[in-house]
């Protein structure tokens, strides 16, 4: 996930600054809050030696979803956006729209919450003030009503390209409509380091073991359907 965001920032299309001349560019990772989640891929993009990244975004669950947040550490270079309701999940992040006319600025990545008036506002803006704008997303991944597609598609519109979760949202965003060459897969907040160490740790051993507990079975081939 990481290394794809990365590079999708570096050969993102041109805007009206030529971003290719500068040796790293000084990125902000705008999100709603941090989730515990997105703590792996926001702490790689920290120390990533390609570009200089910028969070920004609430310190709070302002979904109430329950969700514990991730715990940003004091030596990150953080803006605290604080979220302000307007109606059910209707909001907006203040002193976001604030970072499109910031000069040292060069690319926003937005995680795309239509619901947030902020991003709507921001995502134009900093497209005329010739900054690059990208959306971290879903993108498409269910059936949908006339008028959520109408939103989406208008929405989708604005930045210069979406960074995908995975390849089915990339399959039918060019279903419908949507310019291929704007569509990337850069895959979700996955903690790849930890996911490798603990299926390194697996021996045959202990999965034959496990299957045995599990099914009586140490033979028959298990498929998992997530």
């Amino acid at each position: 996930m990481v290394s794809g965001l990365v590079d999708m920032v570096i050969y993102m299309v041109e805007t009206k600054k030529n971003l290719k001349s500068k040796k790293k560019l000084n990125v902000v990772f705008h999100l709603d809050f941090f989730p515990h989640y997105r703590g792996p891929l926001a702490k790689a993009l920290l120390n990533s030696p390609k570009n200089n990244w910028i969070l920004a975004g609430e310190k709070y669950d302002v979904r109430n979803h329950g969700l514990e947040t991730w715990e940003i550490p004091k030596e990150a270079n953080f803006i605290h956006l604080k979220y302000k309701k307007i109606i059910g999940r209707i909001g907006w992040q203040c002193g976001s729209v604030g970072l499109c006319f910031n000069k040292n600025i060069d690319v926003i990545v937005y995680h795309s919450h239509w619901r947030l008036i902020n991003v709507w506002v921001g995502s134009l803006l900093a497209r005329i003030m010739g900054k690059r704008v990208l959306f971290y997303t879903m993108g498409w991944y269910r059936k949908q009503s006339l008028l959520s597609r109408f939103i989406r598609r208008l929405f989708f519109s604005i930045p210069h390209g979406l960074c995908l979760y995975g390849r089915w949202a990339k399959y039918q965003g060019v279903l419908s409509g949507y310019d291929i060459k704007k569509l990337h897969v850069v895959y979700n907040s996955l903690d790849y380091a930890s996911q490798r160490k603990y299926r390194l740790s697996i021996s045959s051993e202990k999965i034959k073991e496990t299957r045995k507990n599990i099914f009586n079975d140490t033979e028959t081939p298990v498929v998992i359907r997530t």
